[in-house]
């Protein structure tokens, strides 16, 4: 993992310095994310300290789109009310927001009158989300993708995966990573999208549930956001919350994804855990590293078994 000091206390000192007008009674870090070190101040403000200077030109990103875009949207998002621009004494600019309610969702937790109305609720928010203008996004962010630049983008990924995770798995793994990455990758079908606005990191753990007023209160953590697949916004629900509440969402989705949806949304769930063991690799992390692939073997042993994984969508829910 990137070099960063991991004592709260070293960032609680930054930002009395930075903020004097903040009275800091107490504080908890998160160090564990690749891209920043979080610092929870009071249970009401989060700050986020970027690891490296690409961090913080992510940051800046976020700065400029989620103001307007928060206008387009039904679900609260995160609203940076300090923004520290110097490099000074950090290393880098940070910034911090209102801490938004509620916590991660676990849809076991919920009854099925909720978990239908969590799944209305977030094909709302995808359906505002993916309606934002391409254009502006593209102003406010400096780039999009294209169809075609996002399949490169993916055979960048599988040179990075060929390279360091691949070896790491057993031969009859190893040929099944191969066959499914190049069939995806080859097939045109999966590249006919328009590409939209996309939060392209929505998971457990970026999506709050608020219990006491029963509803999805807010989506956070949007630094990976860009102009890409929408497909991508599905996977990881699919991935966490499975394939039922997932075809609940696109159900109720308003949007227009374009043709192989189905396929597309499954290989970027399979997908998940490559990314999980390509993490692990780059912060030096083991336990990730380990998980990624008992993932990988996981869900390829079910599908040699059965003949679909175990996160899998079924055709006739489209």
């Amino acid at each position: 993992m990137p070099a960063a000091p991991q004592e709260a206390s070293y960032y609680a000192a930054i930002l009395a310095r930075c903020f004097p007008q903040i009275p800091i009674c107490d504080y908890i870090i998160i160090t564990d994310g690749y891209d920043s070190v979080v610092l929870i101040v009071n249970d009401e403000c989060v700050f986020r300290f970027p690891r490296r200077a690409a961090v913080a030109t992510q940051l800046a990103r976020e700065h400029r789109l989620l103001p307007e875009l928060a206008k387009t949207l039904p679900i609260p998002i995160p609203s940076f009310e300090f923004i520290w621009d110097n490099p000074q004494p950090y290393g880098h600019p940070f910034v911090g927001y209102r801490k938004l309610a509620g916590e991660p969702m676990d849809i076991a937790q919920l009854t099925t009158a909720q978990q239908v109305q969590a799944a209305g609720q977030l094909a709302a928010f995808l359906t505002a989300l993916h309606r934002f203008p391409v254009a502006r996004a593209k102003e406010l962010m400096g780039k999009a993708h294209s169809a075609a630049s996002w399949r490169q983008s993916l055979y960048h990924l599988y040179a990075d995966t060929q390279e360091k995770v691949i070896p790491l798995l057993l031969p009859d793994l190893q040929q099944q990573t191969i066959a499914r990455w190049e069939g995806f990758l080859g097939n045109d079908a999966n590249w006919q999208f328009t590409p939209r606005l996309i939060h392209a990191d929505l998971g457990p753990d970026h999506i709050l549930y608020d219990a006491a007023r029963a509803k999805i209160s807010g989506i956070i953590d949007w630094g990976d956001s860009e102009v890409g697949d929408p497909a991508m916004d599905f996977s990881g629900l699919l991935y966490d919350y499975g394939p039922s509440f997932t075809a609940t969402v696109l159900d109720a989705y308003g949007g227009e994804l374009g043709p192989a949806i189905r396929q597309r949304v499954q290989f970027y769930a399979d997908l998940l855990p490559y990314r999980e063991t390509l993490y692990g690799i780059y912060t030096g992390d083991e336990k990730h590293v380990q998980e990624g692939i008992s993932e990988i073997a996981e869900m390829l042993g079910t599908r040699a078994a059965h003949g679909e994984p175990k996160r899998q969508l079924r055709s006739n829910l489209f």
